[in-house]
């Protein structure tokens, strides 16, 4: 390990130590972060289907990182990526609202301050995520300039309660809603832009891609034209972007003093990700294992392959050794500087532990070696097996994640447990405070009601409203009435919502159940024997503002069970009757489609 480390400060000392006679420039720095991309989406991480020329060509002229890790979601995995800091250190919740009056610290220094202090150009382009009031604003955080969107791309004027989605120029509105299949092209050439202008100091751009994250929008010269539909469209529209930067830096001879690192924020939304379990919203490998090449000529040996483990927490400790400059001080920092990897993927770990937090800032599992162990249950995705813990797995025999050896290795059990708690008690004593907007509170994560909620009674299993449409449960009390008929053990009445929150009522293994999910790790149910006699029988279940839960079948006694409280906002996801087509609003047990009468259906 000393031998490698020797090397790599050896190889970056050379760019800020030379004469000036014969000083070489300093390294400029790209990176390009993709929005919801999958680990198998693109041709150097096993796709075989859409055609990504550009990466391809990338992945042979850099290096392969096969166990990169990000977070479950959005704001979560951009603060890891700014701050070298697990999201749970900086207080940074998974998803990060339009009614939210909460960002990034200001007194965060973030990776584009760190490349301020080295005497770097800084410019973004792209989805921010990290708070949209001024104060939390790239420009406020390290960047010159910054054009894009301030969060997600489906968090637009459509959606109840939301104002119109406004893309920015520096601290400007410049328009309102834009055209997103359009999006990807006018990056890019923002992006071109700002690699041909003149400049005398060295540039780290950081372009965070809008794409793939739902709405998928692809320009017309993709759209139609992948063998995947229109996600597979917009991928290969971000692999031209790709090809567009890299083929700029070429032209102006920049390539060869350029490091830029291609990842994405997580896994991939609605879909699988194989060869892993999991996907979005979920630390199973496919929510958080992520595609990452990173390019350099002259300093990472062109066409390998790097399984340590590295994630976006290492991104800042690596690049202030490029960028000639200082680490952030007086704070603790997660990320390792993954340098003596970049000389030779085979050198020994720069951090051999990997910590898996939950979009409530919870640790839900810890990765040591080749073990994986799970001290909460994990989320899933719809039709996985529930994994229940403590359970632990072998990601070298088992990337699936679907044997759990913790009873036959219940020292490890033992050994990781302990770790984890020594490493969250350490987090939680140094933890970084949110930054909030004028020292205020957060604003309640409610959203204005519905002008139009569409009538329940009419509705017939497999029927789905849009969120806007359904029931607004958001900060609220409720209540479902229903009459129903049916034989089945394991289906659904009723669903709303889906891993971070929502509601359903379901019955699973022959118990009529009535589930609350106020976020990820934060579930509540109460439940009595389900009647599967095929006869009508009618049900009531309630959530009051005192959070408790009440489940009535006819006129038998009502079971109530103390929950923690009132859903925050509305659910995102569909409203569903009989099914739950998005990830799933509760833990079900394999539940198939509801067959049989479903009447009388009210909310209130």
């Amino acid at each position: 390990m000393l031998r490698f480390s020797f090397l790599w400060a050896l190889c970056v000392g050379a760019v800020h130590s030379a004469t000036a006679a014969d000083a070489p420039k300093p390294t400029n720095v790209i990176i390009l972060f993709v929005d919801d991309m999958g680990y198998a989406d693109i041709g150097p991480f096993g796709n075989k289907t859409l055609r990504t020329p550009h990466l391809d060509r990338f992945a042979k002229e850099g290096m392969r990182f096969t166990h990169f890790y990000a977070t479950p979601v959005c704001s979560m995995s951009r603060a890891c990526l700014m701050t070298g800091s697990y999201s749970a250190r900086v207080s940074m919740p998974g998803v990060l609202f339009p009614q939210n009056r909460i960002g990034l610290n200001p007194d965060e220094v973030t990776v584009a301050e760190v490349a301020k202090s080295g005497g770097y150009e800084t410019m973004m382009i792209g989805k921010w995520h990290l708070g949209h009031f001024p104060e939390f604003l790239p420009t406020r955080q390290g960047f010159d300039h910054y054009f894009g969107l301030p969060y997600s791309n489906d968090m637009k004027q459509s959606h109840a309660g939301y104002p119109a989605l406004p893309l920015y120029r520096d601290e400007k509105v410049i328009e309102t809603e834009p055209d997103q299949s359009q999006l990807t092209r006018r990056y890019t050439e923002e992006a071109v832009k700002f690699l041909r202008t003149k400049r005398a100091k060295p540039f780290f751009l950081y372009l965070p891609y809008t794409m793939i994250h739902d709405p998928v929008a692809a320009s017309e010269n993709f759209k139609g034209k992948s063998a995947e539909g229109l996600l597979g469209d917009s991928v290969e529209e971000i692999d031209w972007s790709v090809g567009q930067v890299m083929a700029t830096l070429r032209e102006l001879h920049l390539d060869e003093n350029t490091l830029v690192i291609f990842t994405s924020d997580n896994g991939p939304a609605g879909r699988a990700a194989p060869p892993f379990s999991g996907n979005k919203t979920t630390n199973l490998e496919g929510g958080v294992r992520e595609p990452c090449i990173m390019r350099w000529p002259g300093h990472i040996p062109a066409g390998t392959t790097c399984e340590r483990i590295a994630g976006n927490i290492d991104v800042l400790p690596t690049l202030a050794k490029v960028f000639g400059a200082q680490l952030p001080k007086g704070r603790i920092l997660d990320g390792r500087d993954l340098g003596p990897l970049l000389v030779n993927p085979d050198a020994s770990p720069v951090r051999d532990t990997h910590l898996y937090f939950t979009a409530s800032q919870k640790l839900e599992a810890i990765r040591q070696g080749p073990w994986k162990l799970f001290l909460l249950n994990p989320a899933r995705r719809k039709g996985e097996p529930v994994r229940v813990a403590p359970a632990l797995y072998n990601l070298t025999t088992d990337q699936a994640e679907l044997s759990n050896v913790a009873e036959q290795h219940a020292d490890i059990v033992a050994r990781l447990t302990k770790e984890a708690a020594e490493r969250l008690a350490e987090i939680e004593a140094h933890k970084r405070p949110i930054g909030k907007l004028a020292d205020g509170p957060d604003a309640p994560g409610t959203e204005a009601p519905s002008k139009k909620v569409a009538a329940l009674t009419d509705l017939k299993p497999s029927a789905v409203l849009k969120a806007a449409m359904a029931p607004q449960i958001g900060g609220r009390t409720f209540t479902i009435n229903c009459n129903f008929a049916t034989s089945q053990a394991n289906t659904i009445l009723v669903s709303h919502g889906g891993t971070q929150l929502g509601y359903a009522l379901h019955i699973r293994d022959g118990k009529l159940t009535f589930s609350i999910r106020r976020s990820t790790d934060d579930n509540s149910e109460v439940s009595l024997p389900a009647p599967t006699d095929g006869q009508p029988h009618r049900v009531r279940a309630s959530l009051t503002k005192e959070g408790k839960l009440h489940l009535q079948l006819d006129e038998q006694p009502e079971v109530v069970f103390q929950g923690t409280g009132l859903i925050s906002k509305q659910p995102a996801e569909d409203f569903c009757v009989g099914h739950d087509t998005a990830n799933p609003a509760a833990k079900y047990s394999q539940p198939e489609p509801f067959r049989g009468t479903l009447t009388q259906l009210e909310i209130r």
